[in-house]
């Protein structure tokens, strides 16, 4: 493999290709860039081509940018995780556009979850909170059914919930039954309904023994499939098992009942998981601690682990091409040092293509901590992102009108003091 780019990672040649491949534009031209870093605009550094605002700050009222109003209520402290919902059709105010839910990791029941309600052409017209009275509202993930998962993660009491909660605000958020009795730090969501008679649902836990856990529902109810995380059904916990002493770094794996046995399992194998996204059949989560991305393939029971180290899937191009196809780019965040060291980390978003090339899409010097809450609108012209700290949410777009071309996955690209990268 390539050695290792040092931070921030040195912007490649422009690639005309990905362009090109990327763009919705017909024969107009490309101006799209990625990795080529050039703007320069609210605090941020992106590649050329790209343009951006800020949508929302934290503790401030959201302008509507469409009429000379605002919201009531102010934006919610520290944006963590993000989901972007399509509007319906049928909507008689916001038909065509679309819905930004993020997550609020506040603590002492000062968090939640706030929705960015946005038209047709991308302007936001309208900002609510859809749960109130939670805390430490960290990472979570959409439904199939077109809700959001908001999980508690709740590092110093380890009783945090999982709720549901609709997008629109028009019911209560409801605590799921993916958290059962007594609570954990959890951080992420994720569901394979490829058999939609035997739906499964995934939730990581950000903590030394936090188990991976997989509940099926005790009855695969699609005629009201909100009901599904709230009934009765198996909770099961991961197990690995390496391929022999010599070779941990694949095997095979198996669920269990026995909450022990995961927990003992996830602090030998998998401490302090947090990101967690399925892709037809793959199952890709982290160990923060470890930097380790894990595959498990959902059909064959075997697993196999890459690192996080010099950027995300290094040296992997057969795992790149299975997730984001041919020709789009597979884009991620970044969990910069931020904290006490007084260095940011530069951190921002990054991409890699089915080639395994790396490609820094935009960065800051002036935003402190972590990138989270990256989405895309539904037609992809529209790229989220929160600077948590700073408390800012973001909207790049392409100066070409194109989309972005690609997908994002809920895994964090790991930053060192040393190098910025490890």
């Amino acid at each position: 493999p390539a050695a290792p780019p040092v931070s921030p990672p040195p912007p490649p040649q422009p690639n005309h290709g990905i362009a090109q491949e990327n763009s919705t534009m017909g024969s107009d031209e490309i101006t799209y860039r990625p990795g080529e870093l050039t703007v320069m605009k609210e605090g941020l550094i992106l590649s050329t081509g790209l343009d951006v605002r800020i949508i929302a700050r934290s503790g401030e009222v959201v302008q509507y940018l469409n009429r000379n109003a605002a919201s009531e209520e102010v934006f919610h402290d520290r944006p963590d995780a993000a989901g972007v919902f399509a509007v319906p059709e049928s909507h008689k105010h916001l038909k065509g556009g679309w819905i930004y839910v993020s997550n609020s990791e506040v603590g002492n029941e000062k968090g939640g979850v706030g929705s960015l309600f946005f038209d047709g052409a991308g302007n936001v017209v309208k900002y609510r909170k859809i749960l109130e009275a939670t805390s430490d509202n960290c990472g979570g993930g959409k439904t199939d059914w077109g809700t959001w998962i908001s999980c508690e993660e709740k590092d110093g009491t380890r009783d945090g919930a999982i709720w549901e909660v609709d997008p629109f605000g028009r019911s209560a958020g409801r605590k799921t039954i993916l958290g059962g009795k007594a609570g954990g730090s959890f951080e992420s969501f994720a569901s394979d309904v490829r058999n939609r008679d035997m739906p499964r649902f995934f939730v990581t836990e950000d903590y030394r023994d936090g188990a991976l856990r997989r509940f099926t529902p005790a009855v695969a109810n699609w005629t009201n499939p909100q009901d599904m995380l709230h009934s009765t059904g198996t909770m099961e916990y991961l197990v690995l098992r390496p391929l022999n002493e010599s070779t941990t770094h694949r095997g095979s794996y198996t669920w269990t009942t026995n909450f022990r046995e995961g927990k003992r399992n996830a602090e030998q194998y998998f401490r302090n998981t947090e990101g967690i996204s399925v892709h037809d059949n793959a199952l890709f989560f982290v160990s923060k601690k470890q930097h380790d991305l894990f595959e498990l393939n959902l059909d064959d029971q075997t697993w196999k682990k890459s690192s996080t180290k010099s950027g995300l899937f290094s040296g992997s191009p057969d795992q790149l091409f299975q997730l984001v196809g041919d020709g789009d780019l597979l884009y991620f965040t970044e969990e910069g040092l931020g904290g006490d060291s007084g260095d940011n980390g530069a951190a921002g978003v990054h991409a890699r293509d089915n080639q395994g090339r790396y490609f820094t899409i935009l960065e800051s010097h002036v935003y402190h901590e972590e990138t989270t809450g990256l989405a895309f609108s539904p037609n992809a012209k529209h790229l989220y992102v929160a600077y948590q700290k700073n408390g800012l949410i973001f909207d790049v777009w392409r100066k070409d009108g194109g989309s972005f071309g690609g997908r994002e996955i809920d895994v964090k690209y790991h930053a060192t003091e040393t190098t910025g990268v490890v």
